[in-house]
């Protein structure tokens, strides 16, 4: 084999090879809005769902959800708490700030929640993304009347008694 053929052989072997994308990069990328990490995250057939989402199938819904979701984000922030590596499952405890035109008129939500992560064998790409968190902060907190008596009622609590994702 010449140098040209194996040139073009590397070459193409280099560029097949999916990039593995990691939950830190993910976080990083899912915040700021890059769609190419975002998309290099997901196997071609992955699952997304969670709290506030139908389970979504395949990396196209999953990125024409995240799309949705971004045009009315004005900022957010992932960042990663603790992560668990058994095999291909992992597991990741995190806070979002988020500020979203749709979420308490644009003023900062924080929550907190975790994911529950499946690797592919093959691509080592997400086939399955699983978040768990309370949904409250972003749904109920927001509503004008029905968010101010939830607030007032936490903090009428005495302190430890109120859940961490509440306060």
């Amino acid at each position: 084999m010449s140098l040209v053929g194996i040139s073009i052989f590397v070459t193409l072997a280099q560029t097949s090879a999916p990039r593995i994308v990691s939950l830190k990069e993910f976080s990083e990328a899912y915040g700021k809005n890059d769609i190419q990490t975002v998309s290099d995250y997901f196997d071609d057939d992955a699952v997304w769902d969670g709290p506030l989402v139908d389970e979504l199938k395949g990396k196209e819904a999953i990125l024409e959800n995240y799309k949705k979701f971004q045009k009315n984000t004005i900022s957010m922030e992932v960042i990663p708490e603790s992560h668990l590596v058994d095999g291909k499952k992992e597991i990741s405890v995190w806070l979002i700030k988020l500020r979203h035109k749709k979420i308490s008129d644009g003023d900062p939500v924080e929550v907190r929640g975790m994911s529950e992560i499946w690797r592919s064998e093959k691509t080592g790409r997400v086939i399955r993304h699983r978040n768990y968190f309370d949904s409250g902060p972003l749904l109920y907190q927001s509503i004008p009347v029905v968010g101010w008596l939830i607030r007032f009622f936490i903090k009428q609590q005495p302190h430890d008694s109120v859940p961490p994702l509440l306060k």
